[in-house]
């Protein structure tokens, strides 16, 4: 597809780029998508399906996702909440289902995931940030850890960020070495 293409990376290589959202719902639709490894493209309103109903009337419809998934296949995503979806909605997901079909793409309509799952996602979503990517602390761990044992016994022990205990535990608490 044209849009799969403005996109393209090689393998192994990080594309940072935005990808937009018109709701909550949406966002953290986004979310999911963006933390499933199976997930390796995504763009938001990818394109319009335009088609004239029984009555004659134009009708055209956006889906909000399209995802390629590692094994080369395709997700289409509308995210509604499933208690909200009108008859007019209806026909606009029925007529991007045979779409995708024909394109042999798969197509969901997707609610509100559970909220244990989003929580999560959330948090471990803050230690993307560049400030977390710390290679030579996470190789250091994995050399001292390549075998189970408490930490109080491991060799970085001795090396551990100490926090002060004569004061209380808060936001602007130093670490002593």
């Amino acid at each position: 597809m044209e849009f799969e293409v403005a996109f393209a990376t090689e393998a192994g290589e990080q594309r940072l780029s935005l990808v937009g959202f018109e709701s909550w719902l949406e966002r953290d639709r986004l979310m999911l998508l963006d933390f499933d490894p199976d997930t390796v493209g995504l763009a938001s309103q990818p394109y319009w399906l335009f088609w004239t109903t029984a009555e004659a009337r134009s009708r055209s419809h956006a889906p909000d996702y399209f995802a390629r998934l590692a094994d080369g296949t395709a997700i289409v995503l509308d995210c509604r909440p499933l208690d909200r979806i009108k008859p007019k909605d209806e026909v606009a997901f029925e007529a991007t289902r045979a779409a995708c079909e024909l394109l042999g793409w798969r197509y969901e309509i997707v609610g509100t995931p559970p909220e244990v799952l989003l929580a999560n996602v959330r948090w471990l979503a803050g230690y993307r940030h560049p400030r977390h990517d710390l290679h030579v602390v996470a190789q250091t761990l994995r050399a001292v850890f390549s075998r189970p044992m408490p930490l109080w016994r491991s060799p970085a022990h001795s090396r551990a960020v100490k926090i002060a205990a004569d004061r209380p535990l808060r936001r602007r608490s130093s670490p002593r070495p």
